[in-house]
């Protein structure tokens, strides 16, 4: 399991509710002007991760390079749709121009998710929608310091041609069934249909960082009590990016 791995399971630990659905935004205010002048973005490997806890702990941690692309094409296809030109980078399929990957771009996310980790930005129980509620009613709070991280990524606005720099990932736990077993005895077409079908938690989170200012701009962590449907990380990912756009 990688290290960035390490570092978004924590930060789902320390976050995470005892409700339906989550959603957690931190930003820096933008205005709207602002927000519209964003129209190209770069994302560094994606990731897509399938954890089954069922399963002994040497095959329970499943990495599905299909379902990574599927997701690179569903970021790509619905940053378009918020007027936003996506180049998605590839550690397993990289260009001849892309070969600084491993110099500056991985070494860029890591800082960043590290940043994001140990700052966290007290949330303002006065803001956004209703806390638990669900996905769709999200609880905003901004930036009082931004995460900065060091300034040598600045150059790589210039050769990627925007200063904003993206990391995305989707994370499905598989877990027993729980609690399954008076639905079995009292309600048997029900409880046998429900015992069979797992416990299944996926989590979405959206890092931006623009490296010309050196900060980090946008982190968004989402929970749905539901597999990772494509349908349903779609919506998702259509929702975050028209968000950020918003500058709200």
């Amino acid at each position: 399991m990688n290290k960035i791995l390490y570092y978004i399971l924590f930060t789902i630990l320390l976050l995470n509710q005892s409700c339906s659905g989550l959603l957690l935004i931190e930003r820096v205010a933008l205005e709207k002007s602002e927000a519209r002048k964003i129209t190209r973005m770069v994302s560094i490997e994606p990731d897509f991760d399938q954890i089954d806890i069922r399963k002994q702990p040497e095959v329970r941690y499943l990495k599905s390079d299909r379902k990574e692309k599927n997701l690179s094409r569903i970021l790509i296809k619905n940053a378009k749709r918020s007027k936003i030109e996506l180049t998605v980078i590839d550690a397993n399929d990289l260009t001849p121009t892309e070969l600084d990957y491993f110099n500056h771009l991985a070494s860029l996310k890591m800082e960043v998710l590290q940043k994001s980790l140990h700052q966290n930005t007290p949330i303002d129980p006065n803001a956004g929608g209703a806390f638990n509620k669900n996905w769709l009613t999200p609880k905003k709070s901004y930036f009082n310091y931004p995460p900065i991280i060091s300034p040598e990524y600045s150059k790589l606005a210039q050769k990627y041609k925007t200063p904003y720099f993206s990391f995305q990932g989707v994370y499905s736990f598989i877990k027993p069934v729980k609690g399954k077993l008076f639905m079995c005895c009292f309600f048997p077409p029900i409880g046998l249909a429900s015992f069979f079908k797992p416990d299944i938690t996926t989590y979405f989170y959206h890092v931006i960082v623009n490296v010309k200012s050196s900060q980090v701009v946008y982190r968004e962590l989402r929970r749905i009590n539901d597999s990772a449907k494509p349908d349903h990380i779609s919506g998702i990912i259509y929702d975050s990016f028209k968000i950020f756009k918003s500058g709200k």
